[in-house]
């Protein structure tokens, strides 16, 4: 829950404020859906490519990505590093970092409120995002968090290190989804979708 993240500016532009997993929880003023995606240059540039052009969809559902270059065997336990911000900026459609910068501007994740008692219902609105995806920060300790998930995915299938690992963090903080590859943003942003018109819980899951 200390592992830090940066928000990135509309387009994926300039850093904003910083946040760790805890403070994306609900009740503090920004409660996200984040979605951790750790996956070789190739197949990490095509999921956020997919989730650049998705980008207003995937804030509508309180989804958060934070992106983890898997490095080749041999690199270490716990080759993980933050994607060079250029792999971030290359996968935004063109014409899309002049549109949203041009949009109103929201306020940024990182303005933590304390969690009030429970049962939360008097929370304010969670502060809305202005680009979907995050760079997160100490590589290292996000290798060191991530490692025995990386193990066990491993053990599971012999092609998982380029296939890549996704997991889905639910806004009470606890994990939604554990699956090889890299995500279906649209699958993701159709399940919030579902559940809304549902009736069913959107606020901690």
């Amino acid at each position: 829950a200390a592992l830090r993240v940066t928000q990135l500016g509309a387009g994926g532009g300039a850093f904003g404020q910083t946040a760790t997993l805890a403070d994306l929880r609900r009740g503090r003023g920004q409660a996200r859906r984040v979605v951790l995606v750790a996956a070789p240059s190739d197949a990490l540039k095509q999921s956020l490519a997919a989730a650049a052009a998705s980008a207003a969809e995937l804030l509508a559902a309180d989804i958060l990505v934070v992106p983890l270059l898997s490095l080749p065997p041999g690199r270490g336990a716990a080759a993980l590093e933050a994607p060079p911000l250029e792999m971030l900026q290359g996968a935004v459609p063109s014409g899309e970092v002049a549109a949203t910068a041009a949009a109103p501007r929201t306020a940024p994740l990182g303005e933590v409120r304390t969690q009030p008692p429970l049962p939360w219902v008097a929370d304010a609105p969670d502060a809305a995002g202005s680009w979907p995806v995050a760079m997160p920060q100490a590589a290292a300790q996000w290798g060191q968090a991530l490692l025995p998930e990386l193990e066990a995915a491993a053990k599971q299938s012999p092609t998982a290190a380029e296939r890549g690992l996704t997991i889905v963090l639910k806004k009470n903080g606890r994990v939604g989804t554990r699956r090889l590859g890299t995500p279906d943003w649209q699958a993701l942003v159709d399940d919030v979708g579902a559940r809304r018109a549902a009736g069913l819980d959107v606020t901690n899951v």
